[in-house]
């Protein structure tokens, strides 16, 4: 499913507060970076962040979040750095915000 331009617009305006964000169009969805790196997915009218701090991974699923997968020859591809913003920060601006730079300075450290 084509993710809608709404959706990208609201993620947009979450992140709004965030310098040099910039998006690209891939298969239906659209990458988020800032200042060239990767950020986060817009897929699916849904916005998965890359993390690659476990804490962080864990602190996510605890709070109901869950990898980016899909389907390819009767398979389940799951992608294990890309995770799904539960509501309470798709909600929070402030939050979004904090959780986005969380989740650039562990990439970038990596």
């Amino acid at each position: 499913m084509r993710t809608s331009d709404q959706y990208i617009d609201y993620i947009l305006d979450i992140l709004s507060d965030v310098k040099n964000v910039t998006t690209k169009r891939m298969f239906g969805g659209s990458l988020v970076q800032v200042n060239n790196e990767q950020l986060g997915i817009i897929c699916d009218n849904q916005f998965f962040l890359k993390v690659v701090d476990e804490a962080l991974q864990q602190q996510l699923l605890r709070e109901g979040s869950h990898q980016f997968s899909y389907a390819r020859k009767e398979k389940n591809i799951i992608i294990k750095n890309w995770w799904s913003v539960p509501p309470v920060y798709l909600e929070d601006r402030e939050k979004m915000l904090a959780l986005s730079y969380e989740s650039l300075s562990a990439s970038s450290l990596k």
